[in-house]
């Protein structure tokens, strides 16, 4: 339950207590402050109790939007001398919070529930307030976590190729500002994924991932994270495959995959094509593939049509990049035209490529419904757009979302269509 305590020795002070319901806690606390300012006859000035009832409006506003301050909806600050001007901001936000709890008391989970207040929470806020919260997130991180701010910032660095730069001490935002109108422009798109995805555990682990966008805080990722299967072999989503399977590995890397999911499936399959460009992982890939029967390795790249592209290690062998420029050139194929048996299964992992390589398999997908597990992490579309592909070629998919990275920033994130 929610409880309020007016101490008049220390200045008027309204404390909240969240129930289980989130419902009964926002309409106690507007109730409560109705009532006060329907009978302002506490001791003390205007501006005491307006503070008062700031300090509550906000405690409401961070149980519902994780992340504080979100827009002028919910900023009380420059009301708190004029008590009429509070009144009317008050009514604005009571609205608002009523229409929240309507949406939201429709919803049949808490999981539904929580995802409809964080889309209530963007739809308040502008482009602008969503930047400023960030940054703002961020600084708390640098000042409460210094350790953990520095190394957020080499790995964002390591790899702003994918989300942006962020170089606050240079001014440099690039990777908040992106992600900021992300939010902002596709929050239709990311209700329709939400809405789209078949289980409450694909639904939970896109929400903690929206939200460490926002806050910047490792434990939404550790609460998303995958712990108990590999980062495409979930035995709950694929239990089994069958003697005519066809795996078809987009980012071969070094064998990794292929191994696990010889592995994971006791060898039931028909065939297994693995595609990698990078020569030194080539190297690894084929020693580790030695043991495993009717494995085919491709040395090539997969788009969206046949061509030259060429090869870019700036990241590094495990992370190996196509661009229309650079000194390695590369073969590009499609898997319509490489592979013209039937194709079963396609794991994509090829750093930004995906949406490319999509379109370079679209009747396959058509036509033969693979199961597809694809990284949706390279950029800050592929989260929604490659979702939005897949139903578009293929309407029968079922979609599922995992999560299987580190605890620090997000990714690896999977889209599973089956």
């Amino acid at each position: 339950m929610c409880f309020f305590e007016i101490n008049e020795g220390m200045g008027r002070r309204l404390s909240l207590k969240q129930s289980d319901n989130m419902r009964d806690t926002v309409f106690t606390v507007i109730k409560k402050i109705e009532n006060i300012l329907d009978n302002h006859s506490i001791k003390g000035t205007d501006r005491e109790l307006l503070e008062a009832l700031d300090g509550l409006i906000v405690s409401v506003n961070e149980a519902l939007f994780p992340g504080g301050k979100i827009s002028e909806v919910y900023d009380f600050d420059i009301h708190r001398d004029d008590m009429e001007k509070f009144r009317n901001a008050f009514a604005v936000w009571r609205d608002y919070m009523e229409s929240v709890m309507e949406g939201a008391e429709q919803k049949p989970n808490k999981v539904e529930k929580d995802m409809e207040y964080l889309m209530s929470y963007l739809e308040a806020a502008s482009t602008e307030d969503m930047e400023e919260l960030l940054k703002d997130n961020l600084e708390f991180i640098k000042k409460t976590s210094p350790q953990l701010y520095e190394q957020l910032l080499l790995i964002y660095r390591k790899y702003e190729s994918f989300w942006g730069d962020l170089n606050p001490e240079e001014g440099i935002f690039d990777l908040i500002e992106q992600r900021a109108k992300a939010l902002k422009e596709h929050m239709g798109d990311f209700r329709w994924l939400f809405g789209e995805l078949c289980d409450n555990r694909s639904k939970r682990t896109l929400y903690d991932i929206l939200l460490n966008w926002i806050t910047f805080r490792v434990e939404w990722i550790v609460e998303g994270k995958e712990n108990v299967f590999g980062d495409y072999f979930d035995l709950d989503l694929i239990p089994h495959t069958s003697e005519d399977e066809v795996f078809v590995d987009l980012g071969g890397w070094i064998g990794d995959t292929v191994k696990d999911f010889a592995l994971t499936y006791s060898a039931h399959y028909k065939r297994i094509y693995t595609y990698e460009i990078n020569s030194e992982n080539l190297a690894v890939l084929r020693e580790t593939v030695k043991g495993i029967s009717n494995v085919t390795v491709r040395e090539y790249g997969v788009g969206e049509k046949e061509g030259t592209l060429y090869l870019d290690l700036m990241l590094g062998g495990s992370c190996t990049m196509l661009g229309e420029e650079g000194e390695q050139p590369v073969k590009v194929v499609t898997l319509d035209d490489d592979i013209t048996e039937r194709v079963t299964w396609i794991k994509m992992d090829i750093e930004g490529s995906e949406q490319s390589a999509l379109r370079g398999c679209e009747r396959h997908i058509r036509e033969e419904k693979p199961k597809l597990t694809i990284c949706t992490y390279h950029n800050n579309e592929d989260i929604w757009k490659i979702p939005r592909m897949i139903k578009e070629y293929n309407p029968e998919y079922r979609l599922y979302f995992r999560s299987n990275g580190g605890t620090i920033h997000p990714s690896e994130y999977v889209i599973f269509a089956l």
